[in-house]
């Protein structure tokens, strides 16, 4: 049974391998020359220093990570969403999903927003997310680069802050 749960310090390095796997399953035409981004902005230690102004969420199951996806606090943004290739279809994304919104409307976020690949637009879509904007280069935003085509993402919430 796959479970979410905060991430703990324990999972930096499994987390890690799963982004590894994870973009390695992106169409190498258009994101294979910005895996390297991907790696280094999924290192243990730029989670933990992400925990900072962040929340970060694992998928498990039994012992072993097979999704991650975290909350920025200051930007309202969901980064880092990976599911392993193995497991998409079966519920993960959309348990992440459900963990990250719940916090951000428990924070009284009004709305998230997020950076989607193309490939996965999709499943932000059926989730209740609008595209923005879409953008086939580069883009930064703010100190977190999104490497390849993208597409820019709003959902509104309802906040459940007392």
């Amino acid at each position: 049974m796959i479970q979410v749960r905060e991430f703990t310090e324990q999972d930096a390095q499994s987390v890690g391998s799963l982004v590894k796997k994870a973009v390695e399953g992106l169409p190498k035409e258009t994101y294979g020359q910005y895996l390297s981004e991907y790696y280094s902005r999924n290192s243990p230690k730029a989670l933990l220093d992400f925990l900072q102004h962040g929340a970060i969420f694992v998928a498990v199951e039994g012992q072993s990570v097979v999704g991650t996806a975290r909350l920025d606090f200051i930007k309202q943004k969901i980064y880092g969403m990976f599911v392993d290739p193995s497991f998409q279809g079966r519920g993960v994304g959309a348990l992440l999903l459900d963990a990250v919104e719940k916090l951000a409307a428990k924070k009284g976020f009004k709305q998230v927003v997020l950076s989607s690949t193309i490939p996965a637009a999709r499943f932000y879509e059926k989730r209740g997310f609008k595209r923005i904007d879409e953008n086939p280069a580069n883009k930064a935003f703010d100190r977190i680069v999104v490497s390849g085509p993208v597409v820019d993402m709003k959902k509104g919430l309802f906040s459940t802050k007392n």
